[in-house]
């Protein structure tokens, strides 16, 4: 049992919640990168690490790195999960390069609309439930993830710099049981943000904004699906 069951029992919430054993999480995480090898791999290990953290707080979670992060991969494992009676709700932290309608895999560049595409054929749509990710522009990544059937999703609307800002504040808010939308206004922190956005301009990082765009419903929390 996660720390937001226990709350719940505390101050006599309604049952009518989404159990610890009946959620379910996969991690994308795939960051390679030639000229900036070194820093990616840690921030890659790094954003692996804060998600272990929730291992309290889920059935299962399936993460998918190196080789295994493939599109196919991910679509995969949705499909297996969902197909899982008892897991009831599918969320997804997704830590990959991304341009705009583009989302970077194992396997090469894949058009997110297509990534949309083979989810929804596999009508399962009653299990996904948030999307969230640092991928540059993943802004255009969760508009289509939410035409896919997740509940809500959110991503950075262009070059995203902040994550080690990002990260570690909605995994918090996510795990204590906070709304998916207090975790993204909560976690943006413009003051802590701004030095790593001018550090990534000063790369030659063109389009950074790290700001967060959300979609979907807004109240879902870990323990629900509102």
């Amino acid at each position: 049992m996660g720390l937001p069951d226990l709350i719940d029992g505390l101050t006599g919430k309604d049952d009518e919640k989404i159990r610890t054993i009946e959620r379910a999480l996969v991690v994308l995480s795939e960051l390679s990168d030639d000229k900036y090898a070194a820093l990616y791999e840690f921030v890659e290990k790094s954003a692996i690490a804060l998600s272990m953290t929730l291992a309290v707080q889920y059935r299962k979670i399936v993460v998918l790195s190196g080789k295994n992060a493939e599109s196919h991969d991910f679509v995969g494992a949705l499909k297996n999960l969902a197909a899982d009676s008892k897991i009831h709700e599918i969320d997804v932290l997704a830590f990959i390069h991304g341009n705009p309608g583009k989302m970077s895999f194992s396997n090469g560049v894949k058009a997110s609309e297509a990534i949309r595409t083979d989810i929804a054929k596999l009508d399962i749509k009653r299990k996904l439930r948030m999307y969230f990710t640092t991928a540059c522009y993943g802004a255009t990544h969760a508009e289509d993830m939410i035409a896919a059937g997740f509940n809500c999703a959110a991503g950075p609307l262009g070059v995203c710099a902040n994550s080690a800002v990002v990260l570690p504040e909605f995994i918090t808010l996510w795990a204590t049981g906070s709304s998916f939308e207090d975790c993204i206004d909560a976690s943006q922190n413009p003051a802590l943000s701004k030095p790593f956005e001018d550090r990534a301009r000063k790369m030659n990082f063109s389009d950074v904004d790290s700001t967060n765009r959300r979609y979907g419903a807004g109240g879902v929390r870990i323990t629900t699906n509102a």
